[in-house]
């Protein structure tokens, strides 16, 4: 008898440590998954940020057609983003052309939308 209740304890500590295990991956996927869904969050709101910056550079900013949401980009700290994208404007002969660009932005200031809240430290066309 005293070896069952033995073992049964031993059972019942072995599936504590299992169930304890489980769980702590649980909580870790769930703050990787949370972590990755803030960096994208944060990546769409500098995109469309990046969308107003360069309409102030190019010439034909009428024409000027972003994707709504084809977009790479690489986090570089959790206020400091790198984007890749693309725009199709017209230019000085009336022809569509597509532009690609990678711009790295860093949000200095408290609203997202405003866009004297960011500073840009990188762009490049191509």
């Amino acid at each position: 008898m005293n070896k069952i209740l033995i073992i049964l304890i031993c059972f019942v500590c072995y599936c504590g440590c299992i169930s304890k295990e489980q769980k702590q991956k649980a909580e870790a996927n769930a703050l990787y998954e949370q972590k990755i869904k803030a960096e994208q969050e944060f990546a769409s709101k500098a995109f469309m940020i990046s969308k107003n910056y360069i309409k102030s550079k190019i010439k034909s900013t009428g024409t000027a057609d972003f994707p709504f949401k084809d977009f790479q980009s690489t986090s570089i700290s959790p206020r400091i983003v790198e984007i890749r994208s693309y725009f199709d404007a017209e230019n000085e002969l009336g022809t569509n052309v597509r532009t690609h660009y990678i711009i790295r932005m860093e949000q200095t200031g408290d609203d997202w939308a405003d866009p004297s809240a960011w500073e840009i430290s990188d762009f490049k066309m191509y």
